[in-house]
């Protein structure tokens, strides 16, 4: 027959364990780049290789920094250049622009920055976003011989305020719709549409 020492100590094992289940923080966001919205441009009877290279500094995404502490980091838990290869050239499709390997235009996504600083207090947490992709693209000259080069930089920037602690879904969220937004800039872009289509 359990007593009611014995049921106490359950309890309190049973809420250990729940709360620290709760308290599991996680290491990894996941970067899943929403839908790229379609421009307003054609690129018909044009074809280019595109690949995307990941120049960062840093490896992490996301670093919350408190007083006294050491920050905590969070990096990506899947390819950030895979994706924005993916999401860029899915873009690009719809624009009618052949991918092609082994095409002379090449368009390279260069990821210079990507990066959500939080910095924690006791009450609430300030965030400040920031993405930046430049485009390096190449085409052939007209006469055959050599190249000519393109470059460009497209980035976004974002800054919050908020009660509590972070919520690492929102800031993956809000990351996700911030990387789409750079990468739609880059397919409707004119200038880069001008030079691949020349």
């Amino acid at each position: 027959m359990m007593t009611i020492k014995h049921i106490t100590s359950i309890a309190l094992i049973s809420l250990m364990t729940i709360l620290s289940g709760c308290a599991s923080k996680p290491n990894n966001i996941i970067v899943a780049i929403d839908y790229v919205t379609p421009a307003p441009l054609s690129y018909a009877n044009s074809s280019a290789n595109i690949k995307a290279q990941d120049l960062r500094p840093q490896q992490h995404i996301v670093q919350i920094r408190k007083k006294d502490q050491a920050a905590r980091l969070i990096s990506s838990a899947n390819s950030l250049t895979k994706q924005i290869a993916a999401k860029a050239s899915q873009g690009f499709k719809q624009q009618a622009l052949t991918i092609d390997q082994h095409s002379q235009k090449q368009i390279t996504l260069v990821l210079q920055k990507a990066l959500i600083d939080v910095e924690q207090s006791l009450v609430k947490h300030k965030t400040k976003s920031e993405i930046t992709l430049q485009v390096q693209a190449i085409v052939p000259n007209l006469d055959g011989h050599g190249y000519k080069s393109f470059s460009k930089n497209f980035n976004t920037t974002s800054t919050s305020e908020m009660p509590l602690t972070p919520d690492i879904a929102v800031l993956e969220r809000d990351f996700n719709q911030s990387l789409a937004r750079v990468i739609n800039n880059i397919i409707a872009d004119e200038e880069l549409h001008q030079f691949i289509t020349q």
